[in-house]
């Protein structure tokens, strides 16, 4: 009975995150249904006695409360955006901090053309900041604060260490580990036929979500960029599956904290693509079980 009472904000999150896509595009309301509730690590680690399902619950209310807010421009939508972004501050706060930029560009770019424009310059003003602003504000050190992180998860070597290197405080360093940020949260666990069952699950999993991944990507139509929304989303999950990569040194942790993440990328590359067999197969499907 715990367990389902404590899921029960993140079950309305999800729910809440599935009508924004629905609002955004009715016609793949069974793919978003799939990509957000049945990918199976995301129920496995959303589900349980810990904060990821809650955090996915905050993305819910929140991503749903600005997408109202800027259709109807209501003080309630306005008042559930403060609410849902105190209640993320709470939960996990250095997630509202990169959330919150890219909640004011959908904002700043919903009604304007050209919005890849102003997200990739948003990207590169960020990049240069993040290198360069201790130089300007020695107190301000966003690569400090990814090396404390992880030195934070290095002090609580698991079972499933990946031999993360220590990051320096310096633009090689980062450059020199991206390589294996990506290989961290995109490619681990691998399949072994020596790792305990849960590893061989896990890998399986990670396999399913890529090629997911893969076909969305494949079927990526530009036209789509004109919803600021699936721009932020899938800007924001990238980001924090490159914080995820660099920071956390375990396999298993590392699985656990991108779960909220994978059900954002996964969503937004399916507001990109367009597979009409696909949509068509899985609405089919959800009408016949209604």
């Amino acid at each position: 009975m715990n367990v389902v009472i404590f899921n029960i904000p993140y079950f309305i999150g999800q729910l809440y995150l599935y009508k924004t896509f629905y609002q955004k595009q009715p016609e793949k309301r069974g793919l978003f249904l799939f990509v957000i509730f049945l990918i199976p690590s995301v129920l496995f680690w959303c589900s349980g006695i810990h904060k990821d399902g809650w955090v996915l619950a905050a993305f819910g209310i929140i991503i749903y409360s600005v997408n109202n807010f800027l259709i109807h421009r209501s003080k309630k939508y306005f008042l559930t955006l403060l609410v849902s972004l105190f209640y993320l501050f709470i939960v996990r706060y250095f997630y509202l901090l990169a959330l919150l930029p890219l909640l004011f560009l959908w904002m700043y770019t919903e009604q304007r053309k050209q919005k890849v424009v102003y997200y990739l310059s948003a990207l590169l003003v960020t990049l240069v900041l993040f290198f360069n602003i201790h130089k300007i504000i020695p107190s301000v050190n966003p690569m400090k604060m990814i090396q404390s992180r992880q030195a934070e998860f290095l002090g609580h070597i698991g079972y499933s260490d990946m031999k993360t290197p220590r990051l320096e405080n310096h633009f090689r360093s980062y450059i020199e580990n991206l390589p294996l940020a990506v290989n961290h949260v995109l490619l681990q666990p691998t399949y072994s036929t020596t790792s305990p069952l849960k590893y061989k699950i896990s890998a399986l999993d990670n396999y399913w979500v890529l090629l997911i991944l893969l076909v969305l990507l494949f079927y990526f139509k530009r036209k789509n960029g004109k919803e600021a929304m699936f721009l932020s989303l899938i800007f924001y999950a990238v980001s924090i599956y490159l914080f995820i990569g660099y920071t956390i040194p375990n396999c298993g942790a590392l699985v656990r904290y991108k779960s909220e993440f994978t059900v954002l990328l996964l969503a937004s590359l399916a507001g990109f693509s367009e597979i009409p067999a696909l949509n068509h197969f899985l609405n089919r499907l959800l009408s016949r079980v209604e």
